[in-house]
């Protein structure tokens, strides 16, 4: 399907919640706006995502030993 991104494993998950372009371009245009016109005219950061997560309990899981894993210390 058209923009739809399907991730098989954990890496693949993190990465796309974490790093994926449309979160960070919505985010960096949400910064640039002040609070009054995110109320008034939410439209401006574009169309909201869906993020669909199936086993989300076993996934958080998952995603919590991954980071432990891979995040730098300090």
């Amino acid at each position: 399907m058209p923009g739809v991104t399907y991730c098989r494993d954990i890496t693949d998950i993190h990465e796309a919640l974490i790093y994926g372009n449309e979160g960070r371009r919505c985010i960096r245009l949400a910064e640039q706006l002040d609070d009054d016109v995110l109320d008034i005219e939410s439209w401006r950061v574009g169309p909201r995502l869906m993020i669909l997560l199936e086993e989300i309990n076993s996934t958080m899981k998952q995603l919590n030993r991954y980071r432990e894993k891979i995040r730098e210390k300090g």
